[in-house]
């Protein structure tokens, strides 16, 4: 088959506005699967309030600071704010790594473990929330992650703390 051929062929799919197969016979429409999986209870708000942000960040905090002292707490929350952004458009959590190496470098392996899952349901909860997915499976699977993080009876003690804590705030569901 030609190039130029092939090249009509690929531009007469990519035309905006129009799905079209290889072959120029339409294809079917995109629903929207954002929340139809067996997995995902629709009842939470993906999107939340001034009100909810606050009351979200106000109990992180709270369970935060059992675990953490007055500085670190600071950090972790501070730093999850900065990742989050001013709106989904912004979210970047790539800058949350640097406080896994903080709390690493101050506590032994036996702790970092617990500790490690903490930090990971703390910054899952904020990428659920706060970042954009480009397909709703990625947002359902990390909801999944959590609920597997905090199954363990050992390392999954302090994330449970939290979860639970939310789960009463209506801000997390299982």
């Amino acid at each position: 088959m030609p190039v130029l051929e092939v090249a009509q062929g690929w531009l007469w799919c990519s035309v905006p506005g129009v799905h079209h197969s290889v072959n120029g016979t339409p294809l079917p429409t995109h629903t929207n699967h954002t929340m139809n999986t067996p997995f995902f209870n629709p009842s939470l708000d993906q999107d939340l309030n001034a009100e909810q942000i606050a009351n979200l960040d106000r109990i992180c905090q709270e369970v935060t600071s059992k675990f953490f002292n007055q500085h670190y707490t600071e950090v972790i929350m501070n730093t999850l704010k900065y990742c989050r952004g001013r709106n989904r458009h912004t979210t970047d959590f790539r800058g949350f790594n640097s406080v896994y190496f903080t709390v690493k470098r101050f506590c032994n392996y036996e702790d970092y473990v617990t500790f490690r899952k903490y930090l990971q349901t703390l910054s899952a909860v904020y990428r659920w929330h706060f970042a954009s997915f480009q397909h709703y499976c990625y947002r359902n699977s990390l909801h999944e992650r959590i609920k597997l993080e905090t199954h363990c009876e050992h390392c999954g003690s302090l994330s449970k703390a939290l979860i639970d804590r939310l789960i009463e705030a209506n801000l997390w569901t299982v």
